[in-house]
């Protein structure tokens, strides 16, 4: 079983990456909180919807995330432990509407004249 968590966060920098099998992924460093107690974290995307949508975000904006975490103890030779953070996301939510590019533009169709209304010379009989 796996923990789950809601992180909000501010976005340092972001790498897109390609797996040994050929398949892209995200990593992005976070920082969760401000000044002395603030937490870093390394936050995994795997879903190319969520890649595309993190690579229109930049550095500094506000952010947060859910998926499975994992916290470690991390002891360097010769320094102080201390906890490594990541999380696996499934999901998003920006505070910030990043811009679309030109091609998510959906078609526009010209409205129906009566919206709701068939042509009235369709083949259902009243």
């Amino acid at each position: 079983m796996s923990a789950r968590a809601l992180l909000p966060a501010t976005i340092h920098r972001t790498a897109r990456k390609t797996s040994s099998a050929g398949k892209p992924y995200l990593i992005v460093t976070v920082r969760e909180g401000s000044g002395a107690g603030a937490r870093w974290w390394t936050v995994f995307a795997f879903r190319e919807p969520l890649i595309e949508e993190l690579e229109r975000l930049s550095a500094g904006d506000a952010v947060a995330f859910s998926g499975t975490f994992e916290a470690k103890i991390y002891a360097p030779a010769g320094g102080e432990a201390r906890v490594s953070l990541s999380m696996n996301a499934d999901a998003i939510v920006s505070t910030r509407t990043p811009k679309k590019k030109a091609d998510d533009k959906p078609d526009r169709k010209p409205a129906a004249r009566h919206a709701g209304i068939g042509d009235p010379d369709d083949a259902i009989p009243f």
